[in-house]
């Protein structure tokens, strides 16, 4: 799939109210498992998006060295 649903935090906000959510991305969400079932992590440049629904574009990319 070209994007995976990695967390998700339900944030209940009043009118105008702001809060800082943190999430942390470590290796194992980016891992991926192989032909025959074995968990591949891959060197590369990762896409991250944060935002309402799936279509965001608030987005940056890292790179796994």
């Amino acid at each position: 799939p070209l994007r995976e649903l990695k967390g998700f935090r339900r944030v209940p906000l009043r009118v105008g109210e702001r809060k800082t959510v943190t999430f942390e991305v470590g290796a194992h969400e980016l891992m991926y498992y192989g032909k025959t079932g074995e968990p591949v992590l891959e060197a590369g440049e990762f896409e991250v998006f944060v935002g309402g629904d799936c279509l965001t574009d608030n987005g940056v990319t890292v790179r796994l060295l």
